[in-house]
């Protein structure tokens, strides 16, 4: 099942922490600095504080899953930190459809296939 499938399909419930580390592919501490800075927000259980536990919804796993994946493909996500992640990476898929279409037509024209 696609991730945000499985997301979509859980909605009704919170995530706990170590569910969000297994879905993001990231370790507690990526996910605590995350938090800590303002890129994600989580549903506290409790008080703030060390020893508390986290949960989860939906959208905030979404941004977790998100960052973590653009972290690895190189974004610096200290430049998120003013961001809103969804906007953010739809904003970034837009400009990565427009690429792929310029990049489509320079090779149709290199080829000579450019109608």
């Amino acid at each position: 099942m696609v991730l945000s499938a499985y997301i979509a399909e859980h909605s009704d419930r919170y995530f706990t922490s170590y569910e969000v580390m297994e879905m993001a592919g990231c370790s507690y501490r990526q996910l605590d600095y995350w938090v800590r800075t303002g890129l994600i927000t989580s549903i506290h259980l409790t008080d703030v504080g060390s020893g508390h536990l986290r949960e989860w919804d939906r959208e905030s796993v979404m941004e977790a899953v998100i960052i973590s994946r653009l972290s690895r493909a190189g974004v610096r996500i200290t430049l998120l930190a003013n961001e809103d992640i969804i906007a953010f990476t739809e904003r970034f898929i837009d400009d990565a459809k427009i690429l792929i279409h310029d990049l489509e037509d320079l090779c149709d024209f290199a080829l000579g296939t450019r109608e």
